[in-house]
């Protein structure tokens, strides 16, 4: 687990995982939190997850490689100064996903030392900085590992809100593709070592 000042981020076993796109109280009773209503989050389908499991079943040990629950931790609007957010629960809140797509690439290959990471908050947790949080979070943690040596995402080309969130943590663009699946993406690239931009 690795907690910061609002959140708890928990690595996703395959039970969590496969509870994730189920019904809300199974994943609750998984993860020991609260679900919101809105849960799941933009992009957290069956087929993504079915495709991640697949990848931790051939790789059992690489994990911490996948994909991490994202939880507001109890008290953390009062950690944040929030006016007016409501009553606290006494267990933490899921509010997104995040991770990476999986351990660095071997050496003499095209992703030699590149870990791709990704993210997605839940509508009603939007504009309160999480997903910055956690990236810098899961950055750090992430370039503790003497392999990686770049970061790497993709977002849809033109989506400001996820742009700010990578330009916010030091990344910058560096291509637009055409995906096959996704159409126009743009490609974001950060060096291990790199300081975060000021907020």
């Amino acid at each position: 687990m690795i907690r910061t000042r609002r959140l708890e981020l928990r690595a996703g076993t395959p039970d969590e995982l496969g509870a994730s796109i189920g019904p809300s109280d199974a994943l609750a009773a998984a993860l020991g939190c609260g679900v919101p209503t809105d849960w799941p989050p933009l992009h957290w389908e069956a087929g993504p997850v079915d495709w991640m499991l697949g990848k931790i079943r051939e790789q059992p040990g690489e994990v911490f490689w996948r994909a991490w629950f994202v939880l507001w931790r109890p008290g953390a609007d009062a950690a944040a100064g929030a006016v007016g957010a409501g009553p606290e629960t006494r267990v933490p809140t899921l509010v997104g996903t995040i991770g990476f797509k999986g351990p660095p690439g071997a050496p003499g290959s095209d992703t030699d030392g590149v870990v791709e990471i990704g993210y997605s908050v839940v509508d009603s947790f939007h504009r309160r900085g999480i997903a910055s949080e956690g990236v810098a979070a899961m950055l750090e943690w992430a370039g503790a590992d003497p392999r990686v040596r770049t970061f790497r995402a993709h977002t849809l080309a033109g989506d400001p809100a996820s742009a700010g969130v990578l330009l916010k943590s030091a990344f910058r663009l560096v291509a637009t593709i055409d995906d096959p699946d996704d159409g126009r993406i743009d490609r974001y690239e950060r060096s291990v070592g790199t300081a975060n931009s000021p907020p």
